[in-house]
């Protein structure tokens, strides 16, 4: 039997042999296409998880860097010193703001002083997100008082940076950055004693009385608020400063909780605090 498998396997040898090449794969599966046949699939790799993003760290606020020598003025009137040194004492002065101090107050200048007067007093840095709705500027102080609420455009796109700033506009101004700062500071008198309101716009009214009423913004003589006079770099300095002079001390009475505020309330300190400001009545 032996002998007879040995010669089977002979004759078959030599037959395939005898075969074409190509015909050899058809009849013997190569070695690759049954381990492909038989083998189990490789398993998928797992996916590789995302890192969380990283949040950035929030900025904390850089004040401006302010003037803090009367010296580094270069030219305020003599009836403003006294409280232009108040002012640097306060660091109400932004180095930016160091030229002519007796000038026309422009829209611009003004933004930058209140800008610099909410970050101080709040410690917070007004965010620029948004688009700015100006073409004739892209200050970043314009910007940042027009989304506090404090200043707003003339229309047509323009803030008109260099456009100069009168007594009523001032009062609005002040008005809105304390507003800003300090919440809603609504005041119930309406004795404002000039003989020149009516030539101040509705607009300014409440503004004008409000700053009247704090002593903030004076007359330009006992009758008479002169609205549409310009006001100056030093008067908008001076104004501020009075403002953390006259509302700040009355914080106690919950100004920043939106109370309504009665004259009869502040009765008591106007003879003290206000007699020595005679010499103030131009601003």
């Amino acid at each position: 039997m032996k002998k007879i498998l040995l010669t089977f396997a002979f004759i078959l040898s030599l037959t395939l042999s005898a075969l074409p090449s190509k015909l050899v794969p058809e009849l013997i599966p190569s070695v690759d296409v049954v381990s492909a046949a038989t083998s189990t699939p490789a398993p998928k790799p797992e996916p590789v998880p995302t890192p969380e993003p990283v949040p950035e760290p929030t900025p904390i606020p850089t004040p401006d860097p302010v003037v803090d020598n009367i010296s580094s003025l270069n030219n305020y009137s003599a009836w403003a010193e006294s409280e232009l040194e108040d002012a640097l004492e306060q660091g109400l002065i932004p180095e930016t703001l160091t030229g002519d101090l007796s000038s026309p107050l422009t829209r611009l200048e003004y933004a930058t002083l209140a800008v610099h007067f909410y970050e101080m007093e709040t410690g917070e840095i007004v965010p620029l997100d948004f688009a700015s709705p100006f073409t004739d500027t892209q200050d970043e102080n314009v910007l940042k008082s027009y989304a506090l609420g404090i200043t707003s455009g003339i229309g047509n796109g323009h803030f008109n940076p260099d456009g100069l700033v009168t007594r009523q506009e001032i009062a609005t101004f002040i008005y809105r950055t304390l507003t800003a700062v300090y919440g809603d500071m609504t005041i119930q008198s309406e004795q404002t004693p000039y003989d020149d309101m009516d030539s101040i716009s509705d607009w300014a009214k409440e503004a004008v009385h409000f700053t009247h009423h704090y002593q903030i913004i004076k007359g330009t003589d006992e009758h008479h608020f002169s609205p549409q006079l310009v006001a100056t770099d030093e008067m908008a300095i001076i104004m501020l400063e009075r403002s953390l002079d006259h509302v700040q001390e009355y914080e106690e009475h919950s100004l920043s909780d939106n109370l309504v505020i009665d004259d009869d309330m502040y009765d008591e300190y106007d003879d003290d605090m206000y007699d020595d400001d005679d010499e103030h009545d131009d601003d």
